[in-house]
Formats: C-alpha cells, structure tokens, sequence
C-alpha cells in the first residue's frame, strides 16, 4: 500500500478539527451511508523516552551483532545488501511461479 504524506499545515481547519478527535489508544472509522468502512484514521503512539533509550540500545547490539557476524565472512555491508536483494528477487519470483 502506498502512502501519501501530508503536512498537517497543509490540512484544511476542518480535518485537522475532525484528527483532534484521534487519540492515543483510540481511532476514527469513517463509514458511508450504507455503513461500509471507508477509511480508518489512527493516531500514532508516541514512545516514551525509556522506550526509545531501550530501541536505539537493542539497535546498536543489533548493528554490532552483524559487523561481527559481516567481519567473520569477510564481506562488505554492500556485499551482504547485494546478496540480501538477490535473495528477495528469488523469492518473489518463487512467488510468482517463474
């Protein structure tokens, strides 16, 4: 699914009255006349401060996990991206039964 970004500036008074109404933990169904969901907004949850201390931790023994792990193979971050891609392309094709 694409997304399209929009500055919230850009958004008329009207919607950004009506995204008032998202808050955390809650969301907004927008059906039509016939009560069939059209669109669903959701407020994004904001991480607390500890919750982004704990992921930029866990993203750095992630990151130096990988460097041991690239520094053993004796291969390059663009080396290991290349083969990561091929990987994806033979699985999509898998996919797609060619």
């Amino acid at each position: 699914m694409a997304v399209q970004r929009v500055e919230m500036a850009a958004l008329s008074p009207e919607v950004r009255t009506f995204l008032a109404q998202v808050g955390e933990g809650t969301g907004v169904l927008v059906e039509d006349g016939r009560t069939q969901e059209r669109y669903c907004v959701v407020k994004f949850r904001e991480p607390t401060p500890e919750e982004q201390r704990a992921a930029l931790q866990r993203m750095s023994e992630i990151g130096a996990a990988v460097q041991v792990t690239l520094d053993q193979r004796k291969m390059s971050v663009e080396d290991a991206e290349s083969e990561l891609q091929q990987a994806i392309a033979e699985v999509r094709r898998e996919k797609a039964g060619v």
